[in-house]
């Protein structure tokens, strides 16, 4: 079948679920505990701990007592840069979609992009990235992340490939946070603009898949439906991305999301990408409403037109 115009597409994203209002996501501003902002602020913190093209301050110094090897420090980052991409895409991913329905509602001008992502952050499991960083910087022997920063601060400016990675890691954070897709730090990217849509296709596919298992099988409450689809999304994505780095056909998560990013300023291509996020989007609310009203959660109502994309 083929694709239907832009302004078809456009009419059926106005049909998704609508986000806050205007003033409903002012008052959600307003409402926000210190509690909380302390929570968003740690959530920028764990973001933007990579600071060494600054001098160390005495305390860094202080906890930065062991002389860490160049090539290990470079494996770690490496190692984080990987890791962090996953949860930085699906960062970028969460503002976007905030942001795209503020323009549909004709509200993009009234809400700061710090406000949005500020809201987003408030709502998105930053613990991940502290668990990561734990995770990784236990495996390789180091205590804390201000000893990996203050050696790479003696050598960054030096050394091409460190220089890379540290400041590729950053500039992911950085880039995550305006709402667009961050580049992996030293990631080639070797894949069609048809390949990508192709690749966004199964992992469509595949997540419905496993969506639709779960909400038949053992579905979540309400309240705990958003995490599950951001873990199951999370999942889905890192086997189907890993299948194709083995079966060597490109460099997996890394590569695809690098492509991706290029390719958001192809207007042609983000165009024939809106009409499979729409396809998507239209089938997950059906599996949503489908298992809510089974389960009392929800009101019947009419199953919204699905748009067929081959």
């Amino acid at each position: 079948m083929p694709f239907p115009s832009f302004e078809e597409a456009q009419a059926q994203m106005k049909q998704i679920p609508q986000l806050p209002t205007l003033d409903e996501l002012k008052q959600q501003l307003q409402q926000v505990t210190p509690g909380q902002w302390a929570k968003v602020a740690a959530g920028v913190g764990a973001l933007g701990f990579f600071w060494y093209l600054t001098a160390p301050s005495s305390e860094q110094k202080a906890k930065a007592s062991k002389k860490i090897d160049r090539d290990k420090m470079v494996e770690v980052y490496k190692q984080l840069s990987t890791e962090f991409h996953v949860l930085l895409v699906d960062l970028a991913f969460s503002i976007m979609r905030v942001r795209t329905k503020m323009k549909i509602q004709g509200l993009e001008d009234k809400v700061s992009a710090q406000d949005i992502a500020q809201v987003v952050i408030s709502q998105w499991p930053t613990s991940k990235l502290d668990e990561i960083q734990k995770a990784v910087l236990a495996e390789h022997g180091l205590e804390s992340v201000q000893e990996l920063d203050y050696n790479a601060s003696l050598l960054v400016e030096s050394d091409d490939e460190l220089k890379l990675y540290a400041e590729g890691l950053a500039e992911m954070q950085h880039t995550a946070l305006a709402g667009k897709i961050p580049k992996m730090p030293g990631c080639r990217n070797t894949i069609s603009k048809d390949n990508v849509l192709g690749v966004i296709s199964t992992l469509n596919a595949a997540k419905i898949s496993q969506f639709s298992v779960i909400m038949e099988d053992n579905p979540p409450s309400p309240d705990a439906i958003p995490d599950m689809l951001r873990q199951v999304s999370w999942e889905v994505e890192r086997e189907v991305l890993d299948g194709y780095r083995k079966r060597e056909e490109f460099d997996g998560h890394g590569e695809f999301y690098t492509a991706l990013s290029d390719l958001m300023e192809d207007e042609s291509f983000v165009r024939r990408k809106d009409l499979l996020d729409v396809a998507f989007q239209q089938k997950m609310q059906v599996i949503l409403q489908a298992s809510l009203m089974k389960t009392g959660h929800y009101p019947a109502k009419p199953e919204p037109k699905i748009v067929e994309v081959e």
